[in-house]
């Protein structure tokens, strides 16, 4: 390649040898780890301003090192003085096979140890299966959601009505669509917090469990998700547990990622084969099914039980969407009530949607309302 200089002539001697060390025709003599290059551009003076009105070469002359035009968000080249030995460094003659080979399974044994502890938030560990992360609180099931824009709600040809939770008539909420931006990722539960966990809780805490009623079958295992539970005691649950409700927004998103899916699964209609809800055989109208007893019912990221089973808790308010495009909404500052998500055992396909949602009031336990937890990445 050219001489960088030569197409920027106010980058330093040492900034140059470090990137034609990058750009080696010989892979061998090469950097031998992206860890090593990015110390090496640290620690090389990036030279002078560029002069506005000095001419350019090349057709890339509004691109240059150094242009006002570097993304706003890309890491800018410290300007602290370089020792002479860092200098000297830079300018070295490449390593010999034998030191590159050695370097690069350090750096590469650096990498797994740093993808196993520094980028997991404390209590936080990896789960039995990749992909998964488990809480050593509580034993709950994490999965990785990454920050990004999607749209979240329905599209209505009319404003439709629905008997709402619990049979109180309610005027749809799910619409309009709007674009929503979450610019940070995010751990959520692959289940609802089950009562094995929640008896836990209540164990540790001195709490009494609620009871188990009004479902119309005895056989309830510690796999079914957790019911009769409020909002205030899902958030006292998080707390114990150094978790969270996810907020409406994550929700969604968990549930049918970014391309505008009815269903976590997919296009495709429900069956008793995705999820529990009132038309299932076996559960449906009669209880909960154990939670992760439809695999084919998964979201995009792998969340289990999004459709049916139990509504779930968010840390939201109830309230109107609006149209304007949000970033990271947390719902209305003020209402008595709070939001629920993803339909229950008793609830028709229909209301199973995950658009759809509903509301109750914090302190209110229901046995078709569950929670599952969150964690801030």
């Amino acid at each position: 390649p050219r001489p960088l200089r030569a197409l920027a002539p106010h980058v330093s001697p040492e900034l140059e040898a470090v990137v034609h060390r990058a750009l080696a025709k010989d892979p061998g003599e090469r950097w031998p780890s992206a860890r090593e290059f990015r110390r090496a551009l640290r620690r090389a003076p990036p030279g002078d301003e560029p002069s506005r009105e000095a001419p350019t070469r090349g057709p890339h002359r509004r691109r240059e090192v150094g242009s006002t035009e570097t993304s706003a968000t890309a890491p800018r080249p410290s300007r602290s003085k370089t020792s002479s030995a860092a200098q000297g460094e830079a300018l070295a003659p490449p390593p010999s096979p034998r030191r590159r080979r050695k370097e690069s399974r350090r750096a590469r044994a650096q990498g797994r140890r740093s993808r196993k502890a520094k980028r997991l938030p404390e209590g936080i560990v990896p789960g039995p299966r990749k992909g998964e992360f488990l809480c050593e609180r509580d034993g709950s099931l994490l999965v990785w959601v990454p920050p990004q824009r999607f749209l979240r709600g329905a599209h209505l040809s009319r404003e439709g009505r629905l008997s709402g939770l619990f049979g109180d008539p309610r005027v749809r909420s799910d619409h309009p669509p709007h674009e929503v931006s979450l610019t940070r990722g995010y751990f959520i539960g692959k289940t609802p917090v089950t009562w094995k966990q929640y008896r836990l809780f209540c164990k540790k805490t001195g709490r009494t469990p609620p009871r188990r009623v009004d479902l119309r079958t005895a056989e309830v295992t510690d796999r079914h998700p957790a019911v009769n539970v409020s909002w205030e005691d899902a958030v006292a649950y998080c707390r114990w547990a150094g978790l969270r409700l996810p907020s409406e927004a994550e929700w969604e998103l968990a549930a049918r990622g970014s391309d505008g899916r009815p269903f976590p699964w997919g296009d495709a209609p429900a069956s008793p084969r995705r999820l529990n809800c009132a038309e299932h055989p076996t559960f449906g109208d009669r209880s909960t099914s154990p939670v992760g007893s439809f695999p084919l019912g998964a979201s995009p990221f792998g969340c289990l039980d999004m459709a049916g089973n139990v509504w779930e808790w968010v840390q939201d308010r109830y309230g109107d969407y609006g149209r304007r495009p949000l970033e990271n909404p947390r719902g209305p500052r003020r209402g008595d009530e709070r939001v629920l998500r993803g339909g229950s055992w008793r609830s028709p396909p229909s209301e199973c949607q995950v658009t759809r949602r509903c509301a109750l009031a914090p302190e209110k336990r229901k046995n078709v309302v569950g929670f599952r937890v969150a964690r801030s990445g």
